[in-house]
């Protein structure tokens, strides 16, 4: 779970649970008045459930790697902003004046197979640059990206 998503699930938790305690600060779990206690404990806790419950439902996010060479070169949010991350590492490695055609090549009916960046350099034969894209699947409250 992100920083983020915590620190908003904290705070409503925190707002849930000052509600629920008002409602329960005339008694304290032994039928007297005074702090809440136990019921507010259980207020609390409560709260926290039904807040975490809503994420605990959600579909994993698909992402995708952008690699040279199996080392992961960053995380994106598309395949074509991945993709671009390969072409423009191909192109910073190579003077300006060299040509680079770029093609992208994978089995289409095996999306979990990663694409893999194959390019013809200064009208040399097409060959493999070892970049890849690979899509993952994560999990919303895993961690983080």
């Amino acid at each position: 779970m992100s920083p983020m998503l915590a620190a908003a699930l904290a705070a409503a938790v925190d707002a849930a649970a000052r509600e629920l305690q008002a409602a329960a600060a005339t008694y304290n779990g032994y039928g007297r008045k005074g702090a809440p206690g136990l019921y507010g404990h259980l207020a609390q806790a409560l709260a926290a459930k039904n807040l975490l419950a809503q994420y605990a439902d959600r579909p994993p996010v698909q992402v995708y790697r952008a690699e040279f060479r199996d080392i992961p070169l960053g995380l994106y949010a598309t395949e074509a902003a991945a993709e671009r991350a390969c072409q423009t590492a191909l192109s910073d490695s190579y003077p300006p004046e060299v040509s680079i055609v770029w093609d992208w090549i994978g089995d289409e009916d095996a999306p979990d197979e990663p694409r893999e960046l194959v390019a013809l350099i200064d009208g040399a034969p097409e060959a493999s640059t070892g970049y890849t894209v690979r899509a993952l699947e994560v999990e919303p409250e895993g961690e983080d990206l």
